[in-house]
């Protein structure tokens, strides 16, 4: 540096308070005034000849390596007043503190390319001020790279910063929502309780509607936090607005999935049984009466087996849809399971508009549906009814409009029943009996009848079957008629089967020259471990397995055909055999018949009942020729045909005409006791 400018310098910065620093257009410094020592800590021979970057804070280096840059550009002459430019910055102390310092470039450069800067530590009023800003540059920082729309208000609410992410979540720019701008987004009609006035707001937050600027309109949660100086006053507040659209948009497709049917989308059992019980805690304070329609598609099964799951749901849905199109506003439908539905209505019983219900819900199937087999499909459904009265809760109106739909289903298909008090003393009465019925096994209640099986020809018995009763303590002896069903559907057909078989094969022992015949529920025929049950039995009894023969009604083979000729040729595989019972009354198809390892076909009573009459008197039309037919299809088969049923020598003599090879039924004998067999029988 020439003297010329060293005398300039030490004139001009020798008693000055400020820092006076002369530096290259690259930064380095040549000269410091005396006070650098006093405000920095630094001599002036340790920092001349070091780069004026090294003394300021990397965050401010940018604007410090600017202002150089314009100043050098300027190619101002020493002499003269020029503009000034002023930054602030933070410069570091000999101590390691970093210190405020406002500097001024007077674009003062030289003909050799030196630059005259001054500084001067700002006061505590500016220190806190540059705080500020650098804590407001890095919320900036921070806010820019967020997940969420982040925002400042001054105390009155009105917007000074918001980040690029507001613009994502409604459209409207940083710039747009400045002031009061953001406002004008905010849909009020559809945001409820969303406070507009700043000085009513406090740490919270709420749930607010958003209109995008395309027209949608959106969810958000605006959180928010006042800002408070250091007497405590309110400056201003800080938030964030979060996009909950889509989250919100999977919580409703979770509740309506949790309360709604995936494939018809109708209600389901869950969302039914809120309203009924809505409905009758409202029908309580009103004294309205509350009914309940259940209805069951019948023969649904059938579709399933048949036409499969597929071609099953497809029904389900039309029916659904049907059914949802002759809807009051005032009722409620929903699928309570399987092909079972509900309807919820406040029509009084025994009026015509209750009337009016129920037929509307008949006339859904008056007319076949298409499901996409080539074909429309007729489908009827059975209707229970029940209505509320003061002690109804849900679940007993539901299981009363159960009871009555199954005894509409016991009547025939396609019929209504209303639940009274008769069905109510029936299904007390199916109670106590389901009660009773897990201890009347281990009681020893149970016993075993065997009717007997005699040749046509000869009237010789060479088989009986076994038939279980219930020997009640105080209902006396049970058909089977009372307690199966019951049995089938509480699981205690398996125990009560094993004990039939296992106590049957122990009677008939004895009997060396008698088949055993005994009865096979659908429960035991699909659990998959039949044949291991029955070579147990024969091996405990030592019972032959040439002498068991099982009885598997035509509807239980056909439900699942795999697993039957899976579970018959188990069992063919121990030497037992088989024989189709009520055949006749289900599929009678050839194509199952020829699969299945039988050895005996069961002509079902229904037709036998008017063999030996005149057609017109007593006999329908083509009885015998039916009969006629199932005994010629089981000998073309090389089974045995057995009439079930047998109750006059009429029909005995037509059966022996037609070929059938055994029969039994009263006119031969009921069903004895073990001690009335042995006297039969006589065995040795």
């Amino acid at each position: 540096m020439g003297s010329s400018i060293a005398y300039d310098f030490e004139r001009i910065s020798g008693n000055s308070r400020d820092v006076v620093i002369i530096v290259t257009n690259d930064g380095t410094l040549q000269a410091v005034s005396r006070s650098v020592h006093h405000l920095t800590g630094y001599r002036a021979d340790e920092v001349r000849g070091r780069n004026v970057l090294e003394f300021v804070h990397p965050d401010d280096a940018p604007v410090t390596s600017e202002m150089l840059k314009n100043a050098a550009l300027s190619n101002a002459p020493i002499s003269g007043r020029q503009d000034t430019t002023s930054i602030d910055v933070r410069v570091l102390h000999a101590d390691g503190r970093w210190l405020p310092f406002a500097f001024v470039s007077n674009n003062l450069v030289v003909s050799d390319g030196i630059i005259v800067l001054t500084g001067r530590e700002v006061g505590e009023e500016r220190r806190l001020e540059m705080a500020r800003n650098a804590i407001f540059e890095r919320f900036q920082a921070v806010a820019r790279s967020a997940p969420v729309s982040i925002f400042l208000l001054d105390a009155d609410g009105n917007c000074e910063f918001v980040n690029d992410r507001w613009t994502d979540i409604c459209g409207q720019t940083a710039e747009q929502a400045l002031g009061d701008g953001w406002r004008e987004v905010i849909n009020h009609a559809e945001t409820s309780g969303f406070i507009s006035a700043p000085d009513a707001l406090a740490t919270g937050q709420v749930e607010i509607a958003l209109r995008h600027a395309n027209g949608e309109l959106r969810t958000a949660i605006a959180r928010w936090q006042p800002i408070v100086d250091a007497r405590g006053a309110r400056t201003g507040f800080v938030g964030t607005v979060e996009d909950i659209t889509e989250r919100k948009a999977l919580e409703a497709r979770l509740s309506h999935q949790a309360t709604h049917d995936a494939l018809t989308g109708l209600p389901n059992r869950v969302i039914l049984n809120e309203h009924l019980q809505v409905a009758l805690s409202r029908a309580r304070r009103t004294g309205e009466t509350i009914g309940v329609v259940f209805f069951d598609l019948d023969r649904f099964k059938v579709v399933n087996d048949s036409l499969g799951h597929e071609v099953g749901d497809r029904l389900l849905k039309s029916v659904s849809l049907r059914l949802s199109a002759v809807l009051r506003s005032s009722d409620v439908l929903g699928r309570f399971g399987g092909d079972e539905f509900v309807l919820i209505t406040t029509d009084p019983p025994g009026t015509a508009a209750s009337q009016a219900v129920t037929e509307r819900l008949r006339q859904v199937f008056d007319e076949p549906f298409e499901i996409g087999i080539g074909r429309p499909y007729p489908c009827t459904a059975s209707l229970g009814v029940a209505w509320s009265d003061s002690n109804s809760t849900a679940d007993s109106l539901l299981r009363d409009a159960d009871v009555a739909m199954y005894r509409a289903k016991e009547r025939g298909r396609g019929l209504t029943q209303a639940f009274d008090d008769r069905l109510r003393a029936r299904a007390l009465d199916r109670l106590a009996l389901e009660r009773d019925l897990p201890t009347a096994i281990t009681n020893r209640e149970m016993t075993l009848l065997y009717q007997p099986i005699v040749n046509t020809r000869t009237g010789d018995v060479h088989a009986v079957e076994a038939l279980v009763r219930w020997d009640h303590p105080t209902r006396g002896r049970l058909a089977p008629e009372a307690f199966i069903t019951l049995a089938e559907e509480t699981d205690l057909i398996i125990p009560l089967g094993n004990w039939v078989l296992e106590q049957a094969c122990l009677d008939l022992l004895p009997f060396d020259e008698i088949t055993l015949n005994v009865n096979i529920s659908a429960c035991q025929m699909h659990d998959g471990r039949l044949a291991d049950r029955v070579a147990d039995t024969l091996a405990m009894t030592s019972f032959p397995a040439d002498r068991l023969m099982l009885e598997i009604t035509e509807s239980i083979l056909v439900n699942d055909i795999e697993t039957s000729v899976t579970t018959l040729n188990a069992l063919k595989d121990l030497g037992v055999k088989i024989a189709v019972d009520d055949f006749g009354t289900g599929y009678s198809s050839l194509n199952y018949l020829s699969r299945f390892p039988v050895d005996s076909l069961k002509i079902d009573r229904s037709f036998v009942h008017g063999l030996g009459q005149p057609t017109g008197l007593g006999q329908p039309t083509g009885q015998s020729e039916i009969v006629r037919a199932v005994i010629a299809l089981a000998h073309a088969l090389g089974l045995r045909a057995t009439a079930e049923g047998v109750e006059t020598t009429d029909q005995l003599e037509a059966l022996a005409a037609l070929g059938s090879d055994s029969a039994q039924g009263f006119l031969f004998h009921h069903p004895l006791t073990l001690r009335a067999l042995r006297d039969l029988c006589e065995p040795p």
